[in-house]
């Protein structure tokens, strides 16, 4: 019991920090290079870029989506028929 509570500790807890851990150092290095080699507003434009890049995402996925939903009901009438 004690090897079983010690692995889900470990899963569920420590592994999940490290892995944060891991991020926030990577993000913090990324930011520092950002902004020594193109200048402090350098984040805005970037963090700007990525704000568009990630809504975009959403508008192929929800276009997608509804592509497969209309072939589906296509489909399905089809057979109703």
């Amino acid at each position: 019991m004690a090897i079983y509570a010690l692995a889900i500790t470990i899963i569920f807890i420590i592994f999940p920090a490290l892995l944060i851990l891991l991020v926030k150092q990577l993000s913090y290095l990324a930011n520092e290079k950002l902004v020594n080699t193109f200048g402090f507003n350098s984040q805005i434009y970037v963090g700007g870029l990525g704000v568009i890049i990630h809504e975009l995402s959403h508008l192929l996925s929800i276009s997608k989506r509804q592509s497969l939903q209309e072939d589906t009901l296509i489909h399905l009438r089809g057979e109703l028929l």
